[in-house]
């Protein structure tokens, strides 16, 4: 036998041994070892030999007679054996959802073959919390959500399933109707996924910031007041890594603390409200930034304070809460910073987008953490702190999460109804100078109309008072009475009409040093028969005006109930006639 004959034969046979070793290899030996621990039976099913032969011990064996055994787990009747499992399968094997075997006795919802559950609201609602039904659909089909704006100015929502072929999953692509109204409709394909995105969207445009890193941003006024556990807060300013402060934001190079003294430390006296802060970065990435808003009852158009003070009303029942401002901080698209790879490639892989809003009613003050569902796969160094919390008072930090556990923050909540990603946290400490001066500014801004109006009408008809107690001692239609004004002092005196005059209207004056007083919180209005009117003001100048309070706005009382000034005042005055009164009511 020849030499060359000899060397070809013994390749023929290290190929064919080669062949016959990839041939009987497993897709992902991992693979086989997870869906084994999940389905023991694994290797006495047909996936033995299409997914696992090296692993169950089918290679190099070919018995005289196979059975194979159906492949029964005790996973429900559309899971995955294990879907990292076929994670790591379809790494090895691209078109693992194309085989028929495996995709459907290993991997059915990983590739697509279960139907999805999805809510379903086939007539129009008007917010989806009210969307709470579940229908299951075809496996042709996909979750939608259909916002409606009708030309009437209407607006709802639909939900359901919808054919997969006229909507694109995950992308939110719009359609818009042109006949009776205009529709905007997202599509997604796991279950449950079809209400409307955690973060909130809004009309308004806002100031965009892209392409920076640890840049300083420049702080926004608050032309409102935002109390802050207890006290008023004038500036905030936004941090690209994750946080906004209430006053100057902390040091770049300090990211939040993982426990209370390390956010002591971190915040350096400042008050920090942080969704997410860690080294966030936004540089190169075409789509990316952040966006801040600032609304307030002051502006004419109310859609987007509405859209987040309905919200308050649905998870606090408090119905009378009425926004007065309201800041948003919204990160999208962004990711973290690395030294080993630029943002616009990192971003494909590590992407980050979530929502921090602070809203008051200028008493009660809450903060909404949103995070997206899909958009929140961030890794952050493990060298970096990362931290989401919100800072007290004396620079405590309340901590929401870590870095061993903030991926929780969007499969979580503490919202109900709930709403995976969305936290709120109510951040109000009231005190009573603080409550009486916002229920004065209320006061005045629900009475200085109509109310105000009626009582300068009315007093046009009160006796006047006389410009000095000497004078008020000769007029017998008074008598005094201290009790008025009891915490001024010997020195202030104080009268009062010894009856309701046929106007109801019954006149009050006091003096210090002899003096009318015509500014509170010494003066003193005319007392009005009216019931209402008088328990009305009576609560008006407490809260504005009482000793125990800062009377700053005592003046806005004034504006409504004028205390009389004397300007009227004649030593021979008379009570004005008054076309409606008869002379037999005057007592003539």
């Amino acid at each position: 036998m020849s030499t060359p004959f000899v060397i070809t034969c013994c390749i023929l046979l290290l190929i064919s041994s080669v062949h016959s070793q990839n041939a009987c290899a497993d897709l992902d030996t991992q693979a086989c070892v997870r869906m084994h621990a999940t389905q023991p039976g694994l290797c006495e099913t047909s996936l033995a030999d299409s997914a696992c032969p090296e692993y169950c011990g089918k290679c190099f064996t070919l018995p005289p007679q196979t059975t194979t055994v159906l492949l029964t787990t005790s996973t429900k009747p559309c899971e995955d054996i294990d879907t990292l499992a076929c994670q790591k399968m379809q790494q090895s094997k691209p078109d693992l959802c194309l085989d028929d075997s495996l995709a459907e006795l290993a991997c059915k919802r990983f590739c697509g073959r279960c139907p999805v559950e999805c809510y379903s609201c086939p007539t129009l609602v008007r917010s989806l919390s009210e969307c709470r039904a579940t229908t299951t659909c075809q496996v042709s089909e996909a979750c939608y959500v259909m916002e409606v704006f009708h030309f009437d100015a209407s607006h709802g929502f639909r939900a359901g399933c919808m054919p997969k072929d006229l909507c694109i999953p995950h992308k939110n692509e719009l359609m818009v109707g042109r006949s009776s109204s205009t529709v905007h409709t997202s599509c997604c394909d796991t279950d449950r996924c079809n209400l409307l995105p955690v973060l909130l969207e809004f009309k308004a445009t806002g100031d965009r910031y892209t392409n920076i890193d640890n840049e300083i941003i420049e702080a926004y006024q608050i032309s409102r007041r935002l109390p802050y556990f207890g006290e008023y807060v004038h500036w905030f300013r936004p941090s690209m890594d994750g946080f906004i402060s209430l006053d100057f934001q902390p040091l770049y190079n300090q990211y939040g603390g993982e426990n209370a003294s390390e956010w002591k430390t971190a915040v350096q006296n400042h008050r920090v409200i942080a969704p997410l802060w860690t080294n966030i970065d936004s540089r190169n990435i075409t789509d990316g930034g952040m966006w801040i808003h600032v609304f307030t009852d002051h502006q004419k158009d109310k859609e987007d304070i509405k859209k987040i003070q309905d919200l308050i009303h649905m998870y606090t029942n408090q119905t009378e809460f009425n926004v007065r401002v309201a800041l948003v901080a919204t990160w999208r698209h962004v990711t973290v910073h690395s030294p080993y790879e630029p943002g616009y490639e990192l971003v494909k892989h590590q992407n980050l987008s979530m929502q921090c809003i602070l809203v008051s009613d200028e008493m009660y003050t809450y903060i909404m953490f949103n995070y997206d569902q899909e958009q929140f796969s961030i890794r952050p160094l493990p060298e970096v702190s990362v931290a989401s919390g919100y800072t007290h008072v004396d620079f405590q930090g309340t901590i929401l999460s870590d870095r061993h556990n903030f991926t929780k923050l969007n499969q979580e909540t503490n919202v109900i109804p709930g709403l995976r990603g969305r936290w709120l946290y109510n951040v109000t400490v009231v005190t009573d100078s603080m409550r009486n001066e916002i229920l004065c500014q209320r006061f005045y801004r629900d009475n200085n109309v109509t109310l105000k109006a009626w009582i300068q009408n009315q007093l046009g008809y009160a006796l006047p008072c006389p410009c000095q107690e000497v004078l008020m001692l000769e007029d017998y239609t008074f008598t005094r009475n201290d009790s008025l004004r009891p915490k001024f002092g010997f020195h202030m005196t104080c009268y009062e009409s010894r009856f309701f005059s046929a106007y109801g209207i019954k006149q009050r004056c006091c003096y210090m040093f002899s003096k009318l007083q015509s500014q509170y919180p010494g003066a003193v209005a005319a007392e009005f028969e009216n019931k209402t009117v008088a328990g009305l003001l009576e609560k008006g100048y407490n809260q504005c005006c009482s000793p125990g309070v800062s009377q700053k706005y005592c003046n806005m009382y004034q504006e409504i109930n004028p205390p009389d000034d004397c300007s009227r005042y004649t030593i021979n005055d008379e009570l004005p006639p008054r076309a409606d009164i008869m002379q037999d009511d005057l007592g003539v």
